[in-house]
């Protein structure tokens, strides 16, 4: 009898694990354009207050490393921040990234504005924080 409750709770202990990491795991959205001379990947993840931006040429599939990249930032509340998302290679990827409050619940909306060279592309992006 002893050996069965010591089960239950191993495996109770293995379900709250899972759950509890899944519930906090930094949430990420991406989205990946098609069509356009950039192809772009944007993570946001909120519980490390990070802006994570991956740019490629549609044409040659290469990683642009050198851009400038400005996102406008409309939180919740209605407020507007501007933030300049600074290129950097982290391991194996190159991305532009900043840092953001994502403290407020509810769709934060990105317009976000690369130029690379002589190629420009402008997009809007929504992200929502739930808990």
């Amino acid at each position: 009898m002893k050996r069965k409750g010591f089960f239950t709770v191993v495996l109770l202990s293995i379900f709250l694990t899972v759950f509890a990491l899944s519930a906090f795991a930094p949430a990420r959205a991406e989205e990946v354009t098609s069509g356009a001379a950039i192809k772009w990947a944007m993570k946001i993840k909120p519980l490390n207050n990070t802006i994570d931006l991956t740019l490629t040429d549609a044409r040659t599939g290469k990683p642009i490393t050198k851009a400038k990249v400005t996102a406008v930032i409309t939180m919740p509340d209605g407020n507007k921040v501007t933030k300049e998302l600074k290129g950097m290679k982290m391991g194996k990827t190159y991305s532009f990234m900043n840092t953001a409050d994502f403290s407020l619940k509810g769709p934060y909306f990105f317009k976000v504005d690369v130029k690379a060279g002589k190629k420009k592309v402008k997009f809007d992006f929504r992200y929502e924080v739930k808990n």
